[in-house]
């Protein structure tokens, strides 16, 4: 072997050292941001598991329809039951702002009885002869409150239409998030079943590279780049399947299946 392939190979292999520490610096990294979002202490021991990789039939599956996710999700999001409480909330400061223009009726009674010392008869007596009761009805019919009530009214009807269109917007939201999880999947699987067969390709390339290699047909810079084509094209193959994996996850958890990756 060439002096100038030997040198070329330890470039790459330094290249190669330099990438694993990249990459060891990055999942630290993740790590910790990891930890941050789960208000884990500093010092606390922290290891991720390594799972199985998932098989060629969980990215290809069915992927869940938008319309049947979003209306599982209507029935069970929690920010679409709030934006419906506030649409309730709502109405019904509405329908007590309205009460204020009508009239009121009011009901009084009472009792009562009197009696004097230094006379013949003697405390039940006074009591029986004297006692006495009241009753009263009034009507208030409000004519001139100063506005106060059509004010009122006005500003429930703003609450009203604000929550309104919260909801409207939370449910535009929702069906957004979905669509767009959906869009992904079905792109992200395409480009999955792409990258397979480019994987392939490369795989059978690079291997008639290294036997031309091997027999001095080629220089070691043809083949590294074989190389290099192959582990881009793996790359790109893993990033497409677990971005397909991760949509299809996202659907099912809209729909109420569940969050499992």
């Amino acid at each position: 072997m060439a002096q100038s392939d030997v040198a070329q190979l330890e470039a790459q292999v330094s290249s190669g050292e330099y990438d694993v520490v990249n990459s060891s610096t990055q999942i630290a990294q993740y790590e910790l941001q990891l930890k941050q979002l789960l208000e884990l202490p500093g010092d606390e021991d922290f290891h991720i598991g390594t799972a199985e990789a998932p098989a060629d039939e969980a990215v290809l599956a069915p992927i869940p329809l938008t319309a049947e996710v979003y209306q599982a999700a209507l029935s069970q999001r929690p920010e679409i039951e709030s934006s419906t409480l506030s649409v309730e909330q709502s109405d019904l400061a509405v329908k007590i702002a309205k009460a204020g223009r009508m009239p009121t009726v009011s009901l009084t009674a009472g009792l009562g009885d009197s009696h004097m010392t230094g006379t013949r008869s003697d405390y039940f007596t006074q009591m029986k002869n004297n006692f006495d009761g009241s009753l009263g009805i009034s009507l208030s019919i409000p004519i001139f409150d100063g506005r106060s009530t059509k004010s009122a009214v006005e500003r429930a009807q703003i609450g009203q239409l604000t929550a309104r269109l919260d909801q409207q917007e939370t449910r535009k939201q929702l069906y957004s998030t979905i669509e767009t999880c959906h869009q992904n999947a079905v792109n992200y699987q395409a480009r999955y079943r792409s990258s397979v067969s480019s994987v392939k390709s490369y795989a059978t390339s690079y291997e008639l590279m290294s036997e031309q290699f091997r027999l001095g047909k080629t220089n070691i810079a043809e083949l590294l780049n074989s190389r290099s084509q192959l582990l881009s094209a793996r790359q790109e193959m893993l990033q497409n399947k677990y971005t397909a994996l991760l949509n299809i996850a996202l659907l099912n958890f809209y729909g109420g299946v569940g969050l499992k990756i």
